[in-house]
């Protein structure tokens, strides 16, 4: 038995008695990940959108003139905290390009980013969203 003084022992006892177990039967019953007493999230819902449909439901910003949206990038200070803001709001967008074509994403895309959106409106954290800029 582990008898470190760290270790809440109650814990780890019924840990071991409760989850290693139905882990194990969960792998046996077919589901090999043993993943449902671990993972609570729902799955994702994947949502494609039009330009126009984005603008509708989550109000990017907007250039003071109309034209574009605001551009943000993580390099200006200004933007920095912004982002920072938006993210913890679940209103941040990262522009992408693939192939020649742009792409919004509600998810902080490294790879092929060129700017970040903030929307005004919220998106569901548990849906992954595309938006076609076309």
């Amino acid at each position: 038995m582990n008898t470190d003084p760290n270790i809440d022992q109650a814990l780890l006892a019924k840990w071991k008695k409760n989850i290693i177990p139905n882990a194990a039967a969960e792998k046996l019953k077919g589901n090999s990940s043993g993943a449902s007493n671990f993972n609570t999230q729902p799955k994702p819902v994947h949502i494609n959108l039009t330009e126009d449909e984005f603008c509708e439901q989550y109000k990017p910003e907007e250039c003071p003139d109309g034209s574009l949206y605001v551009q943000r990038h993580y390099d200006d200070p200004e933007d920095h905290k912004e982002l920072l803001k938006a993210q913890n709001e679940h209103k941040i967008w990262t522009v992408v390009e693939c192939d020649g074509k742009w792409s919004a994403c509600n998810w902080p895309a490294y790879v092929n980013r060129l700017y970040y959106l903030i929307t005004t409106k919220p998106y569901n954290p548990n849906h992954v969203i595309c938006v076609n800029l076309e």
